[in-house]
C-alpha cells in the first residue's frame, strides 16, 4: 500500500511552481519523490496537480511483469530454493518424488493456467480413484501451496489459488482398527 505524505510546492526561477509529493511503498525502504510543473499557485492547480502524480506513481507500482513458465520448469527452481533454504536431505527427497508424481499430469501446463478447481479434481481423484492414502493426498497439497506461494513470490503467478484448494478425505478408519487388530 502507498502512503502519500502532504504534497510541497516550491517557487522556480522562471516564474512557474514545482509541485512534489513524497511517498512510500513497502516494496522499497526509504522515501520516494515525484514532482510536477505548476504554472501558477492556486488552489485549484494543486489539486488537478496532486492527482496525476498519484496516478503516476500507483500505475508505476501495480506494474509487475509476470513471466510464464511451466511446472516442470519451475520445479527445478523450486527445488533449488528449498536447498538453499536449508531443508532436510530427506524432506527434500519426498518433494522430489512427489513432484515428479505431480509433475506427470501438469507437466507442460504454465503455472498461470493451472486453477483450483483443477488441483481439486486432481486431488479427489489421487484420493478417490488411485486410493492413494490421506497422508499422501494432504503432502501433495502441501506442495501445491508451496508451489503457487513460490510462483507469486517470484512473479510467475498474479493470482494465488490456494485459498480455493480443498481436499475431501477419504474415511480411513477401517483401515486404522484393520492395523490396531493386527
Amino acid at each position: 500500500m502507498v502512503r502519500f505524505y502532504t504534497p510541497q510546492v516550491v517557487p522556480l526561477k522562471n516564474g512557474k511552481y514545482e509541485l512534489s509529493i513524497r511517498y512510500r511503498d513497502e516494496s522499497f525502504t526509504g522515501i520516494k519523490k515525484k514532482a510536477i510543473r505548476l504554472s501558477k499557485d492556486t488552489a485549484y492547480a494543486r489539486g488537478k496537480g496532486e492527482t496525476t502524480p498519484k496516478k503516476r506513481i500507483k500505475d508505476s507500482l501495480s506494474e509487475i511483469e509476470y513471466k510464464d513458465t511451466t511446472l516442470d520448469k519451475l520445479k527445478d527452481k523450486l527445488i533449488s530454493n528449498m536447498e538453499e533454504q536449508g531443508l532436510a536431505y530427506k524432506t527434500i527427497e519426498t518433494y522430489k518424488a512427489n513432484l515428479n508424481v505431480i509433475n506427470k499430469t501438469f507437466k507442460d501446463q504454465t503455472v498461470s493456467t493451472i486453477k483450483a478447481v483443477t488441483v481439486n479434481r486432481y486431488l479427489n481423484d489421487a484420493s478417490y480413484k488411485k486410493k492413494l492414502s490421506n497422508g499422501t493426498v494432504h503432502s501433495f497439497m502441501v506442495l501445491f501451496f508451496k508451489i503457487f506461494n513460490y510462483a507469486e513470490q517470484f512473479g510467475y503467478l498474479k493470482d494465488n489459488p490456494n485459498s480455493k484448494i480443498k481436499v475431501n478425505y477419504r474415511d480411513e478408519s477401517k483401515k486404522k482398527l484393520d492395523k490396531i487388530e493386527n
